[in-house]
């Protein structure tokens, strides 16, 4: 669901009604690594365990895929998207606008500002996991940094894309900004500032 706003006229002015864009999901990404990451460990595992090597090979396949898993896991269930995107209501007119019993005189009201708090948030992966001895970690070690490069890769793609639905709309009165709406795309934002400041001084 994309960003949007209503407005509608009040006896002091306009009630806004805003509704955030749904939540990025990485479902996605989940699913493209961790089902070929599953196949390919149990393959491994596999051809390791009949061919009569010893046990310590699995174990670090066993202790390299929990960490891929785990990476993913952290990346689905990462809360942060969420924590700024909730509906919101305000009325907004000549004498001020009132947001959750919080009134704020138009007077005081210097500027609304747009910002966006996940533009500047990026991926970070762990170090390198490193196990063993040459030969056959020879090709582990370069399927790892290839996967740790591959996953921070998906991860800022992820975050850009919930970026670009993470816009707030601040009024800024008495050096203190107060936060009318959140989760917006950059085009709801725009006009909902323009709006505002129609409100406050038609």
């Amino acid at each position: 669901m994309q960003s949007s706003y209503t407005k509608r006229r009040t006896e002091n002015g306009w009630l806004f009604d805003v509704q955030p864009a749904s939540p990025v999901s990485s479902t996605g990404i989940v699913l493209t690594f961790a089902i070929p990451l599953t196949l390919l460990a149990l393959f491994m595992s596999f051809v390791i365990y009949s061919d009569g090597r010893s046990t310590f090979k699995p174990l670090a396949i066993t202790v390299f895929f929990a960490f891929v898993v785990f990476s993913l896991l952290r990346m689905h269930f990462n809360k942060i998207p969420n924590k700024q995107r909730a509906a919101s209501s305000f009325e907004a007119g000549p004498e001020g606008i009132l947001s959750n019993k919080n009134f704020l005189v138009a007077s005081d009201i210097h500027h609304f500002m747009m910002k966006n708090w996940a533009s500047n948030v990026e991926g970070s992966i762990s170090p390198t996991l490193v196990v063993g001895t040459p030969g056959f970690d020879t090709a582990f070690r370069s399927m790892n940094a290839n996967l740790s490069a591959g996953l921070a890769s998906a991860r800022q793609g992820w975050m850009r894309k919930v970026a670009n639905v993470s816009w707030q709309v601040d009024a800024e009165a008495g050096g203190k900004a107060t936060m009318l709406a959140c989760g917006l795309d950059e085009i709801t934002a725009r006009g909902l500032v323009e709006d505002l400041s129609r409100a406050l001084h038609p």
